[in-house]
């Protein structure tokens, strides 16, 4: 019936290794060149960067501490101007000159008592008047140039509703 085939040997004949042929070379595609180039520009364009903002950095930290050496130059010189501002407060010496003014009002009122009586002529009253003045004036010259916070027990302007330092206002109405 059937007769049965020998298996299927090899050829006799030695073989030779397999044949694969080389690999193909990469793909030169114009997406894959224009994505290397893409990526060497970036990486250039963030080497530049690193380097132009960390030069950016170093500046601004220079400028900063450059601020605050002026600025601790200004408090410095603020400082001494108080200082300074203080002394020719004192200097001006604000309370003699305020009691100069009610010294010489009190001058005035009583020679407008003394004129109203009739015991003066009316040119030592009106000098006794003018003198007063010129001490309000005085003071309110000397005191300007200082600020309010040093005023604090004088008056930054002499008052002249103020029946101690108004150099007789308060009686001229009744003459």
């Amino acid at each position: 019936m059937y007769q049965q085939q020998p298996p299927i040997a090899p050829p006799p004949m030695a073989f030779a290794p397999p044949y694969y042929p080389p690999p193909p070379a990469p793909p030169r595609r114009r997406a894959f060149v224009l994505l290397i180039i893409a990526a060497v520009v970036l990486a250039a364009a963030v080497a530049v960067t690193a380097v132009l903002g960390w030069s950016s950095v170093a500046d601004q930290r220079r400028g900063v501490a450059d601020r605050k050496a002026e600025l601790d130059r200004i408090a410095q010189q603020e400082q001494a101007a108080t200082s300074k501002q203080e002394s020719d407060f004192r200097a001006a010496d604000l309370a003699t000159l305020l009691q100069r003014v009610k010294t010489l009002d009190i001058a005035a009122d009583s020679a407008l008592g003394r004129w109203r009586s009739g015991t003066t002529k009316f040119g030592e009253l009106n000098t006794a008047m003018n003198d007063c003045d010129d001490a309000v004036i005085a003071y309110d010259r000397a005191a300007a140039p200082f600020p309010d916070r040093l005023f604090t027990t004088l008056p930054k302007r002499i008052d002249l509703d103020n029946q101690e330092t108004d150099c007789g206002r308060s009686f001229t109405a009744s003459i």
